[in-house]
């Protein structure tokens, strides 16, 4: 075997994992992976002369012996030819993805489709070397046409390949394609011949759509390790596993190769065979270098910046502040990522980026951009995601104690309800709190702490007091950084307040404590606020916690120095609440009327609301049930201006408890509603209360 021959059949095992068998090491192997059997046309001759039966030429490579997965792709394969009668099929994704491996496997499983066989034109041996021509007179050779017939200009080699596979049933596989044109010079006017582009980049054409290779997903890699040989390890490590498949990227060359060194390695732990991979996942990203050399070098500067982006989720608008660009040229170069299939589009204006590209774009920006370069692209983003942070959350609490800028006014809200800035607010949490981290490390430390403020009424909304807790405590060390003692003193509130839903009520005290130490003096209006609002958390945790008088007691003192009609609203409720504990009814009773006063002066319907709600439960207890349905009724209808259908839900409760019939019936329904929008699975109970009633409910 030559030296050119054994390289090929290396690769042919580097890239499907097999073994270079006779066939392959008898043959002619071309730089890819092409394995000539025969001559289409020509029989082969023996060494005695004798004429042998023409075999079926098979230029394409095997495929792996451990092909696994693609069900989806072979089928699209078949559809494709089978419905719409393709004549030309493009298949694209990432190197190393297995594009190659697929298209061996569709036509190992449908040779009987083409008795002529396959033939095989690598490109990427001709882009410097006589490019389409050059490549047609090697076919053209193979077919043991005479080179004095393969002088001619390119024109004259299209016509004589069209006339040769006018009358053949056959495949035409054209690899290493870069550009539609070049795939279609292969297409003929016969509807049995197929021509299969395989591209790293999506081609665009009127003949067929595209068919994507994707990598593999978690449970693809995951039943693969299994298949291999690794089933009772994998089990015992998950975790480790799933960081292992996370560092291969999904690709199936990348996690053959890992499952072979480990059952190599037969003791070796999974969780220590990571801590070597991380240190050689360089590497393995390598496999996108090609398309990173084929960007332009606006496209290339975009693509480094995709490393400022955590979660792997951007936004047209935030690409533009990171780099500068306007709309126009952003979607321009996001669609040029997209045919290297560096990012996928999830919707309007909104791309995701895959783990593995985030990775190669950090190592991209780490080698070619300058560290000012990414921290302006930082700051961009976070100046975009903050703004639309402050949004949400006024468009969630309207006027609240906040120490970060107020947004611009606007003609129009950015966000038309509550529900959809929530809704906003959920899609984004993982990034904004890891922008919040970014933040921290690149010391944009007033950034840091505004967006964090902004994603307070999300956090008390979703009831996530532990992940709130640790983003106000990086916060908080942001505004020392400053040093801004009105933010620290609320970041610090915040994180106490967090604590406290946390059930951490001691250490929720004493940070409280700290929010009051730090917070600027009383007499100015800023410094009323805070004290007030950090003396109200200490009274929280103090309530929380079981000391009720202490709790009264710091509600009081936050009262005599809350400069705003809801502030104090909140405060008689909290009192309202530490009486009831205390079975002191009429002293609640008192708070709760001047709660709902404050709520009605700051006309905030929500804790308006919220607050008629405690007033009808202190009613019910002290047994007036006709008052206390009025208050729950009422509290109903404000309620449900609101879209808090988490309250709501809870009058629609006490109703059904204080009706009967018919009236119970349809507390209970729109009880069952309200439970279903908010997916609480209490639903379930009132469901069957409901059947218990009415048979037929459903």
């Amino acid at each position: 075997m030559s030296k050119r021959d054994r390289e090929g059949a290396e690769h042919i095992q580097m890239e499907f994992g097999g073994t270079a068998d006779k066939v392959v090491q008898a043959a002619r192997v071309d730089t890819m992976h092409v394995t000539v059997n025969a001559h289409l046309g020509a029989g082969q001759s023996g060494g005695n002369g004798d004429q042998s039966p023409p075999t079926r030429p098979s230029e394409v490579a095997p495929p792996p012996r451990m092909f696994f997965a693609r069900h989806d792709v072979l089928r699209n394969l078949s559809v494709l030819v089978d419905s719409d009668g393709a004549a030309l099929i493009l298949i694209h994704g990432w190197k190393g993805i297995g594009k190659s491996a697929v298209v061996s496997q569709w036509l190992v499983h449908n040779a009987q489709r083409f008795p002529d066989g396959e033939r095989y034109i690598n490109l990427a041996d001709y882009h410097q070397n006589g490019g389409i021509a050059q490549a047609l007179r090697d076919l053209l050779r193979r077919l043991s046409i005479d080179d004095d017939a393969l002088r001619g200009p390119l024109s004259d080699l299209i016509s004589r390949y069209r006339c040769h596979f006018a009358d053949k049933h056959g495949v035409i596989v054209v690899d290493n394609v870069t550009a539609i044109e070049q795939a279609e010079q292969f297409l003929t006017n016969n509807p049995g011949l197929l021509v299969v582009a395989i591209s790293r980049k999506e081609l665009a054409s009127l003949e067929c759509e595209p068919v994507r290779v994707e990598a593999f997903t978690e449970a693809e890699g995951l039943a693969f390790l299994k298949t291999s040989g690794l089933e009772n390890r994998v089990e015992a490590e998950p975790g480790p596993t799933a960081e292992l498949l996370r560092l291969c990227g999904g690709f199936p060359r990348h996690i053959h190769r890992v499952a072979a060194q480990l059952k190599h390695r037969g003791s070796l732990r999974i969780a220590d065979f990571v801590t070597e991979l991380r240190l050689q996942s360089e590497p393995m990203l390598a496999v996108f270098d090609d398309a990173y050399a084929e960007l332009s070098a606006p496209a290339a500067h975009l693509y480094r910046l995709l490393s400022v982006f955590p979660g792997h989720r951007v936004d047209n608008g935030a690409m533009c502040a990171a780099t500068g660009f306007d709309e126009g040229t952003v979607v321009q170069l996001l669609e040029e990522l997209r045919t290297w299939g560096l990012v996928t589009e999830t919707g309007p204006g909104l791309h995701e980026i895959d783990e593995a590209v985030a990775r190669h774009a950090k190592a991209c920006a780490d080698r070619d951009a300058s560290a000012q370069t990414m921290r302006d692209a930082l700051l961009g983003c976070l100046r975009h995601y903050s703004l639309l942070a402050a949004y949400a959350d006024e468009t969630i609490m309207g006027d609240r104690l906040r120490v970060s800028p107020k947004p611009p006014a606007r003609s129009q809200p950015l966000f038309p309800n509550q529900g959809a800035a929530q809704e906003w607010m959920r899609k984004n949490r993982a990034l904004l709190a890891a922008l919040v981290r970014q933040a921290n490390e690149a010391g944009l430390y007033e950034l840091c702490w505004a967006l964090a403020d902004n994603m307070w009424a999300h956090y008390t909304n979703e009831k996530r007091p532990l992940e709130a807790a640790s983003i106000y405590h990086l916060a908080a060390a942001s505004a020392r950084a400053t040093p801004d003692y009105a933010a620290l003193s609320r970041m610090l509130g915040l994180e106490a307040k967090s604590l406290t839903d946390a059930g951490e009520y001691d250490a929720a005290l004493t940070i409280a404590n700290e929010a009051e130490q730090v917070a600027p003096p009383e007499e100015t209006p800023m410094g009323a606020r805070l004290r007030s609002s950090a003396i109200e958390f200490q009274g929280r945790a103090q309530h929380k916690g079981g000391y009720l008088t202490s709790a009264q007691d710091s509600y009081q003192r936050a009262l005599a120095m809350a400069p705003r009609p809801r502030s104090r609203g909140l405060l008689h409720r909290f009192l309202a609440q530490a009486h009831r504990q205390r079975d002191e009814t009429e002293l609640a009773l008192s708070e709760c009327d001047r709660s709902i006063a404050c709520f009605k002066q700051a006309q905030d319907v929500r804790n308006l609301a919220i607050s008629t709600l405690e007033k009808a439960r202190l009613l019910r207890a002290s047994g007036h049930k006709t008052e206390a349905i009025s208050e729950f009724r009422h509290a109903q209808l404000l309620l449900a201006q609101t879209a808090a259908h988490y309250y709501e839900s809870q009058a629609w409760h006490e109703i059904s408890q204080l009706t009967e019939g018919q009236e119970r019936i349809d507390a209970l329904w729109q009880q069952l509603r309200l439970l279903r929008l908010i997916s609480d699975p209490a639903q379930n109970e009132i469901a069957q209360l409901l059947r218990q009633h009415e048979p037929d409910a459903r």
